[in-house]
């Protein structure tokens, strides 16, 4: 299959470095356009006050320097790409990226972190994009991850009825 449109989410989780590799080296293998977005809805992982204004203020303060920190790596990179800022609250950011990743070819996520402070806005977020995107989904571990080849893929479900994220693995491997 061939990917001419990419979409990969940044965050300031571990795998971000890696995901930002993986999507650089897919979109160059298949001379694709590469979105990259961040979330201005996505609390910071150094962030532990529980001031409404002041976390809303950092969220987009660090989705901003997502993107300018992007933007010189995939520059450098030679492809051709575009990066933004997805306005707006915890639940609309998930129907906002399922609506700008149908118009992709490939959606690259980050795995949600069990550590992370962000685990269940990520896990619910997650969901939504998978279940209302309809486009292939690269969910990259997240505790980062150096291979950059994905030669053949491993799909597997847990057999329950209801649709949980956490059966579902999608995992890319090389070998």
């Amino acid at each position: 299959m061939s990917y001419k449109s990419i979409l990969l989410l940044l965050d300031d989780g571990k795998s971000n470095a890696d995901r930002i590799d993986t999507a650089i080296t897919i979109a160059k293998t298949h001379n694709a356009h590469l979105t990259a977005v961040a979330l201005e809805s996505l609390k910071p992982q150094y962030m532990i006050t529980t001031n409404e204004i002041q976390i809303h203020a950092e969220c987009i303060e660090n989705a901003k320097e997502l993107i300018e920190s992007f933007n010189p790596i995939a520059g450098a990179s030679g492809i051709s790409f575009e990066a933004s800022t997805i306005p707006g609250s915890a639940d609309t950011s998930a129907n906002k990226i399922a609506h700008l990743g149908r118009n992709n070819d490939l959606i690259i996520l980050p795995q949600p972190g069990h550590d992370s402070r962000n685990y269940t806005q990520m896990l619910a977020f997650s969901e939504e994009v998978i279940l209302y995107s309809g486009r292939p989904i690269l969910f990259m571990p997240y505790i980062g991850t150096k291979r950059g080849a994905l030669d053949k893929a491993m799909i597997s479900y847990d057999g329950t009825k209801a649709f949980e994220i956490r059966g579902l693995l999608i995992k890319y491997y090389s070998g």
